[in-house]
């Protein structure tokens, strides 16, 4: 963890909340991706050289 003891209480729980916030957004994305990932179908695959790139 990171040595947040420099900063005032404040300080420290907010930096807590952005970092508790960020590690729930990372396993919210991990999770949609692997459930994307289980679902069959088109949009699943990539084909090469189709990025929208004309």
């Amino acid at each position: 963890m990171i040595d947040l003891s420099f900063l005032t209480e404040e300080e420290q729980d907010a930096i807590m909340k952005v970092l508790q916030r960020d590690a729930a957004l990372k396993r919210a994305e991990e999770e949609r991706v692997s459930n994307r990932k289980a679902i069959p179908g088109p949009d699943n695959e990539i084909e090469a050289g189709c990025h929208g790139v004309k």
